[in-house]
Parts: structure tokens; sequence; C-alpha cells
């Protein structure tokens, strides 16, 4: 590279989910996750300020000139017109980040070239290859040093005012709880002095109801004195945070297509002039950005606002969720169980909705062979109860939603019809026995059955959140028509029979077989049964299941024949949904 222009400093926090939910305590998560947050605000421009530089909102026009087209979600880049200071901000940051956030993974590299957009794709290449390359984190502890029993790190401070005694800390949580009485120290004063903080509460709630509910930061159920001053989770509509089945979802959702759109967008642009480019650039990832977060405020005004809870001691309503993490097109958070499916279609169809005018503005400014109409995005819930693992919830959480976007994947490239964008979907699982990180495992071990060689799923693995539904998915409205047909009425089925039928068809398909016939011979015994048969049957020819039979059958990749229904996910949904309103009714 004979005369780079310009050069470029990248930096993306990793592991993000890893840190946050080390130590498995809630108010250390609260603190994480804002300190995450916070990164790419009030460090970056210290940073900068640090450094004598000029913060810039277009390309730097001197030296002493910085911009950053993205800075959002743990992650940003700058873009400067000397390599002296690109490489003096990139030791500063480094040493900035062992200090503001230890044991935080991150990756970071330098890009250069004549042009904006070959420096800023020579940056990102630089930056894949060091993925998986983790720095020491120092200082390095000595075998002798004291370890933390929750994270097993080693010991730098006790925490003498802990619930049961001194509690020892690790040099990541020390900070965490520093970090967290800082925080509340200016979320003080902005209360009285109107001072603006920029947080999580303000992303999901909007500058307009920030100061009027709070989200809870302990979930010690079983025992309202641990939390002492801090705020108990609601788990029912009525009642204290003691009331109710105490199941929380742990909801991760995640943008799809977005590696491809970004591929093609640097394609499009490597021969347009730099001001174009990092109009384009800038535009986009604020748009996104704003998009998420938009989606993240609808989503907790539309399905959360209706559950808040003003509990005893305190003088703000609670909502019933936990923000982790809402960036770039990253959403993380602990929601009350019976409210997570709702809250994810709302999120996802706002999701879509905003994304959809961000792009018909992109698609002005850009002229793509193939322009995107809109980012869609998949989604997994975990639902476990509030006493489980964090960490090993959000692994599981992060997993289905993965699962959802192969499944949507699949479906396009196996289908003709489905063209352009991946389906925007949904997975999710119910944890009753074994808590798995990876939803794989968790299929095979507790939701298939094999008998004479075959195969049998008790789940349909995903399901379409958003749009008409396409060949190879069940659309999500279906399978609610069919948790619709059970209850304690005469015009339901029971769902009792549903659940010893599912036992049966990992025991012994034959029985379970003779078990479904009786089942429709005594509902069809009344006129009600007779209708709540009849509309079960026709629910599940929607979802691929011929009448009389319990499974649709479809091919894997190998050949082999998979049979699959959704009983197993009727049970859950009913469980999370039906069940949990009505003890919140009856709290």
């Amino acid at each position: 590279m004979s005369n780079p222009q310009w050069f470029t400093y990248h930096f993306e926090a990793v592991s993000i989910q890893e840190y946050i939910f080390a130590g498995s305590k809630l108010k250390d998560m609260v603190a994480a996750s804002e300190l995450v947050d916070k990164l790419c605000r009030e460090p970056l421009d210290e940073a900068v300020k640090a450094l004598g530089l000029t913060k810039v909102s277009s390309l730097p026009k001197t030296d002493e000139q910085i911009a950053f087209p993205r800075a959002a979600g743990g992650a940003f880049i700058a873009v400067l017109k000397s390599q002296k200071h690109a490489q003096r901000f990139a030791a500063m940051w480094t040493l900035f980040m062992a200090e503001f956030a230890p044991s935080l993974k991150f990756t970071a590299s330098l890009g250069e070239g004549e042009s904006l957009v070959n420096t800023v794709v020579n940056g990102i290449d630089k930056q894949k290859s060091k993925r998986n390359l983790t720095a020491n984190s120092l200082p390095a502890a000595t075998p002798l040093m004291e370890r933390s029993p929750r994270t097993g790190d080693w010991v730098v401070a006790y925490d003498q005012h802990a619930a049961g005694g001194a509690e020892t800390l690790d040099r990541p949580s020390f900070t965490k709880r520093e970090f967290a009485k800082e925080n509340a120290k200016l979320k003080n004063k902005q209360n009285n002095e109107h001072v603006d903080v920029k947080g999580l509460d303000t992303k999901f709630l909007g500058s307009s109801n920030q100061d009027n509910f709070v989200f809870p930061v302990c979930m010690e159920h079983q025992d309202l004195h641990g939390c002492k001053k801090q705020i108990p989770f609601p788990f029912s509509d009525k009642g204290t945070a003691e009331d109710g089945e105490h199941y929380i979802g742990m909801i991760h959702a995640d943008g799809n297509g977005l590696g491809q759109f970004l591929h093609s967008f640097f394609e499009v642009l490597k021969n347009q002039n730099d001001e174009d480019y990092y109009a384009a650039y800038n535009t986009f990832t604020t748009g996104l950005e704003a998009a998420t977060e938009k989606a993240g405020q609808v989503a907790t005004e539309k399905v959360l606002f209706p559950h808040k809870q003003t509990l005893s001691g305190q003088d703000k309503p609670i909502l019933p969720m936990r923000p982790i993490i809402l960036g770039g097109d990253d959403l993380s958070v602990i929601c009350r169980a019976d409210l997570a499916f709702d809250f994810c279609q709302v999120f996802i169809e706002t999701f879509e909705a905003e994304t959809q005018t961000l792009m018909t503005k992109i698609n002005k400014m850009v002229k793509m062979e193939d322009p995107m109409d809109k980012l869609t995005a998949c989604a997994g819930i975990a639902f476990v109860k509030s006493n489980q693992p964090f960490y090993m919830a959000a692994h599981l959480a992060e997993n289905l939603c993965g699962q959802a976007k192969k499944v949507s994947r699949e479906a396009r490239a196996e289908h003709s019809a489905n063209k352009g964008l991946i389906a925007s979907s949904l997975a999710f699982h119910h944890v009753t026995n074994s808590l798995f990180e990876d939803a794989s495992t968790a299929v095979e071990q507790e939701l298939t059955a094999k008998h004479d060689n075959n195969t049998y799923l008790l789940t349909l693995k995903a399901y379409q959140l958003v749009g008409q539904p396409q060949p190879g998915l069940v659309a999500w409205s279906d399978f609610k028509a069919l948790a619709g047909g059970f209850g304690e009425s005469d015009e339901k089925l029971g769902i009792a029979t549903l659940r010893n039928l599912a036992t049966w068809l990992h025991a012994d398909i034959d029985r379970a077989k003779e078990l479904y016939e009786r089942w429709q011979q005594v509902s069809e015994s009344t006129e009600h049964g007779k209708q709540a048969w009849a509309k079960w049957q026709n629910n599940l020819r929607k979802l691929g299941v011929e009448s009389g039979q319990l499974f649709l059958k479809h091919k894997n990749k190998d050949g082999t024949e998979i049979h699959s229904n959704p009983f197993s996910d009727l049970l859950a949904y009913h469980s999370m949904v039906k069940e949990q309103q009505t003890l919140g009714a009856q709290a």
C-alpha cells in the first residue's frame, strides 16, 4: 500500500453475555449491562479528549480530528487521517479497557487504505482474524491468592455489607459494584438536577417514561429480606414478588442477514467517494441502533406497561422485565414467563417496520443490485426457574435463537417459493429437568423419541412470527390457535391428556396411538367435545399434520425420515402462559 489516506481503529466487545452473567447475581448483571451499554458514549468522549483530538460528525479534515461512523452496542469504528493518532488511540483504549471493564473480552485492529471503504474492510478483515485470540487479564494471580467461589477469579476485596456475612469479590465483580454505586449517584443527580443520563432504562422506556417506572434488580423471592433495598421482581399481577410461579423467560433476539447486507454494501461502495460512503454507512449504523431501540420501547410499552406493579415500599411502578442488552441488532432481557412470547412478537414486528423505513432511506443513497426491503430477526426464549443459573439460561436462549435462524434459513433454501430475506422466527424451550446450554442437546435429550429406527420429535423447533407464512415454516398465529383449543371448559380439550400422550410417545409409540384414538372417542362422545376435536384436527392440518395422524413427516438432508409434532411446544406454551396467567389471577 503505497500511500494510505485513511486510518481506522476497530473495536468490538465479544462474549458480552459471558461477562454480564458471570457470578449469577442479578445486581452484578445489571451493573455489567449498564457498563457495556455506556462503553461507546462518555468513556469514548473522554478518550478523545485525553488525546487532544476533536470529535466530528463527518469525515475528518485534519490530523487532529476523529469520527465514529459506528459507535453502539459495545463496538465502534474510529476514522482518522493520522497514523500516529490512530496508534495512540489504540494504545490508550487498550489500557482504558483493562481498568474500566476488566475481563471483558474484545477484539481490536487497525486498518489503513487509500479509500475509506477499503480502509474499513481492511480493518474488519484483520479483526475477524483475531476473533479467537484472547488477551490476558492483568495483573495475573499467584497460586497463593484466594479465589472467589462464584467465578473462580482471584479476590481483590470483600463486601462487608453482603447478606450472610462478608462476600469475596474478584476484580470484575468489584468493578461492577463500584460502577453501580457511581451510576446510582448519576441517576440521583439526574432526578434532582435534571441531568440527562442515558442508560438501558432510557433505551427501553424512552426519555418521556424513564422517570415513571423502574426495573427489578433482585429475584430472591424465597427470601425478600435478601433483597434489602433492591427492587424485587414481580412474578404476578397481584401481591408481592413471592406470589406466582417463579418462572422467567430469558430472551435473546438477533437480526438476520446483516453480514450479507454489509458485504454487498461494501462491494457497491468500493468505487464511491469517501464522503458518500461515510454518509451511507453512518446513516445505516445509527439508523439500525435507533430501530432496535424503538422496537424495545414499543414492546415494553405495549406488553409490560399493562402489568406494572407497585410493591410495598416502592414509590414507582415496577415492570416485570430486566433489561440486559439492547444495541446494534441484539436484544437480551429477562422477562416474566407469561409475557415473553408477546414481548418477542411485538419487538420483532416493530424491528421489521422500523428497518423497512431505514432501508428505504439507504436504498435511495446506495444503488444495490438486489436491495433489501427491510431486516428481519429471530428470537429464542429459555423458560427457567428464577433460581437457576442465568448464564446457562442465556447460552440456551442464544442457542435457541440460532436454532430459529437455522430453521428459517433451511426453509428458504429448500423451497423455491421462499425468496429474499430469512423469515423472522421464534424457538423456545421450557426447562423441566436438566438445564442444557445447547439447544440441539435439549432437543435430542428431552424432545426426541426413537422407535423401530424411526425418529420422532415432539417439537417443530421454530415458528414464523411475522409476515405471510412461508412453505416449510409454521406460522405462530396457527400455533397459538392450536394452543387455544386447550382449557378447563367443556368447549376445550384437556391439557392433562396431551401430557399423558407426550409421555407415551417417548415410552411406547403403539400405546400412544391407542391413547390418541381413545382420546378422540371420548372427546366426540359429547357435542362440545366433538366440536373441540374437529377444531383441534383442523388446526393440526394447518401445521401439516393430517387428520387422524400424530405426526407430520419430512426428511433430513441425509434422506432419513423425521416425524414431528408440536406437542411439547404446546405443553410449554400452556405451562408458561395459560397456567401462569391463572396463578397470577389467583395470587
